[in-house]
């Protein structure tokens, strides 16, 4: 999910948008929203990331997210992003890590949740 000042920062005018669905937050009041796909590019040392990333935007200049969420797949699928401490003296400092998931496990080892456990 984009914030709309993002949004307008990529050149996406939000006038132009079409509707194409809803979202509920956290009131549960539906929020009229638009999806398209952003070419992202992330750039870590000598490593070169782009992924086509879809996004919603909200629509409605009332209900703008406080934080841009970045969804599960395709990124957090494809890639693992890490955060490590103790890289400084520091006990507040820490940095991010993102690399290409290269191994897939088995998703037989792995516990679904609970929300998603058949009977």
């Amino acid at each position: 999910m984009l914030r709309k000042e993002v949004a307008e920062f990529l050149g996406i005018e939000l006038s132009k948008l079409k509707r194409t669905g809803l979202t509920s937050g956290i009131g549960g009041k539906p929020i009229p929203t638009s999806y398209m796909i952003c070419e992202i590019e992330i750039t870590y040392r000598n490593r070169k990331i782009i992924e086509d990333i879809p996004f919603q935007i909200i629509l409605d200049k009332k209900s703008d997210p406080e934080i841009n969420i970045l969804g599960r797949i395709p990124f957090f699928y494809n890639y693992r992003v890490d955060f490590r401490m103790g890289y400084t003296d520091s006990k507040t400092l820490g940095k991010f890590v993102i690399y290409k998931e290269e191994k897939k496990r088995k998703a037989s080892k792995y516990k679904e949740p609970m929300s998603f456990v058949k009977e």
